[in-house]
């Protein structure tokens, strides 16, 4: 779990040494600051990738996800995948 948040610090360092420059249409360089808001959701959505897809995230993973999978199971013991339908 610290290498998670290592990788999660250093990707969020290169986000904000990058943040202030934008290309516009013309592809001249323009410079702005990025609302906070948004850099907020970008380190929201990287840490559920993260979480999601790496090894790292393991953990978290099974925290977030077992008990649905574990209950799931529990309702639908018994029944073949093809046969349930969600709607």
């Amino acid at each position: 779990m610290i290498q998670f948040f290592a990788k999660l610090s250093h990707i969020n360092f290169n986000f904000s040494q990058n943040d202030d420059i934008v290309h516009d249409k013309s592809g001249d360089v323009k410079i702005r600051r990025t609302a906070l808001v948004d850099v907020e959701k970008v380190h929201s959505t990287i840490k559920a990738i993260v979480r999601d897809w790496s090894e790292e995230g393991a953990d978290e993973r099974k925290m977030s996800y077992g008990p649905i999978l574990e209950r799931l199971e529990t309702v639908f013991q018994g029944k073949r995948k093809q046969d349930i339908q969600v709607s």
